[in-house]
């Protein structure tokens, strides 16, 4: 048989197999995609992120692999987004422990961090201290500046939940230029002074919280700060300004306050809602308005009994997730059990071979070995040569095969189809043929297929180099980061990085679309 016909024989079973195994290799990369996805708004756009992650629905680590830690920190963060403290805590610690096995660092140091500030708010300042310093070790090795900025702001956070504000009051005046100066990001200045104002309101320093509570207004509309960021922290200086008038019964300031607090139909903010209803009801008691009062009061039980049905809800939740871990670990064990029975099997069998096989061979070799060594050593040789000259003969035939097919797909003038016939052989040339053929022969094959898509690719982005084109063209046709990793002989933790940071220089974390998106909008065409 012929090495062409060997060659197709070989790409029809691949084909083969791809058509059996597509249905849930698509199904796999849409839920992986919807992770990324809500990864990618869970800050930014709560909502659109909430949307991506319902599609994904109960993945086991088995299917997400390494994105698992990924989807665990942002059912974390939905859950922080509905006010559910309790089981946002519980997947922040599930989130860290997965984020620390796959190696995902990034994710590891972001769950740290939003343990430490929920510690924090609980004044468990020993066990907050631990998660910190965890999440500043892997920023400072991943050299993560936001992140460490973030975490700077820590300290000045903590004193504030524990009532110390002057300390805290210093921490914030200390650094407060450092926020305002940070380029293309003003959350961590109207951060500042969303703790500054709250400081000094329990201060009762009203000429200083007006002052950086004008200086946070300036910041509306900011094109750096997330809106919903904006408003929350907005209504909790209005909740402080409102507490302290109240305090003072100044009700005309009050009522000017309590006015000014937006909420959304739809809203989450439990914190906000709690607040401002208890509020209007000492308002109107205040006044001798009982029946007004009453409405409040009957809002604020209505509230609480929400949240406590969604306390028992959010703990039913809980159950049922450790439940199914409880039955994926019993899984792992049983396959691990089964699996020690058939080591056990095979070092039985190995015990009973070895002996019986060792005898024979003895009894073999002291029959006339002289001369079996002679005839032995001349037959491996005559193998070897033989081989040499079939792989000779193969990769000759392989080359002069591969060219005339990349001929005969840029004579093919549908773009769907040529598309079609690239991805074929481009996984015969690197799945079946990677071995034979050099890097250089490789990346000048690759190249020669599409060099539509890689000239126009040079032109349009000069920023990107060869291996990053590379890789914008795996991702093109639709190759998965594991692949790419062995097209390219790198780790897929590497190609991961690569391509974040593809998408930085192609600046397409202002857009937020995704790298693939994007490549297909462009070459399409």
């Amino acid at each position: 048989m012929s090495i062409e016909r060997k060659v197709t024989l070989l790409v029809l079973f691949f084909q083969i197999a791809i058509c059996f195994k597509a249905t849930a290799f698509q199904q796999l990369n849409k839920r992986v995609q919807h992770v990324d996805s809500s990864l990618l708004y869970v800050d930014s756009n709560p909502e659109l992120a909430r949307i991506y992650f319902d599609s994904i629905g109960t993945p086991s680590e088995e299917i997400l692999k390494n994105r698992i830690a990924a989807y665990y920190y942002v059912k974390a963060k939905l859950e922080a987004e509905d006010y559910n403290p309790s089981s946002s805590f519980y997947y922040f610690k599930r989130s860290l422990s997965l984020a620390q096995e796959h190696k995902e660092s990034e994710i590891a140091a972001k769950a740290a961090s939003h343990l430490a500030s929920q510690l924090y708010l609980l004044k468990k300042d020993s066990l907050a201290n631990e998660y910190y310093q965890k999440a500043f070790a892997i920023y400072k090795e991943l050299d993560d500046q936001a992140g460490l900025l973030d975490l700077m702001q820590f300290p000045a956070y903590a004193k504030y939940v524990n009532d110390e504000m002057e300390a805290s009051i210093a921490l914030l005046l200390d650094e407060l230029e450092t926020y305002r100066t940070v380029k293309g990001d003003n959350m961590y200045y109207s951060f500042a002074l969303f703790l500054l104002t709250s400081n000094y309101l329990h201060l009762e320093d009203l000429e200083n919280a007006q002052k950086y509570y004008s200086i946070y207004r300036s910041l509306e509309g900011d094109t750096y700060i997330e809106p919903s960021y904006y408003d929350n922290y907005n209504n909790a200086i209005k909740s402080c300004f409102a507490d302290y008038f109240l305090e003072k019964k100044v009700l005309d300031s009050t009522k000017f306050y309590l006015d000014r607090i937006t909420i959304k139909s739809g809203s989450r903010d439990i914190n906000t809602q709690r607040d401002l209803y208890s509020n209007f009801a000492k308002y109107y008691q205040l006044k001798g308005e009982e029946e007004k009062a009453n409405v409040y009061l009957d809002s604020l039980s209505s509230l609480e009994n929400r949240i406590a049905d969604r306390s028992i809800e959010t703990s039913v939740r809980i159950s049922e997730d450790l439940t199914r871990a409880q039955m994926q670990l019993n899984e792992v064990e049983g396959d691990q059990q089964k699996k020690t029975i058939w080591i056990y099997v095979l070092v039985v069998g190995l015990v009973i071979l070895i002996p019986i096989s060792f005898f024979y061979v003895k009894k073999s070799k002291n029959k006339d070995s002289k001369l079996s060594r002679i005839q032995q050593s001349f037959f491996r040789e005559k193998v070897k040569q033989e081989k040499l000259a079939v792989k000779n003969i193969e990769l000759e035939e392989l080359f002069a095969l591969l060219r005339k097919e990349i001929k005969a797909i840029a004579a093919i003038e549908s773009n769907s189809e040529q598309k079609k016939r690239i991805s074929q052989l481009y996984r015969e040339i690197n799945v079946n043929h990677s071995g034979r053929i050099d890097n250089e022969e490789h990346y000048k094959l690759i190249s020669t297929i599409n060099e539509e898509f890689f000239e126009k690719a040079k032109t349009k982005f000069p920023q990107l180099d060869s291996l990053d084109i590379l890789i914008c063209y795996y991702i093109y046709t639709g190759f998965k980061n594991k692949e790419i990793a062995g097209f390219v002989n790198r780790s897929i933790r590497a190609i991961e990085n690569k391509r974040y940071r593809i998408s930085k220089k192609l600046n397409l974390q202002k857009s937020g679309e995704v790298l693939s998106d994007f490549l297909q909008r462009t070459f399409q065409q």
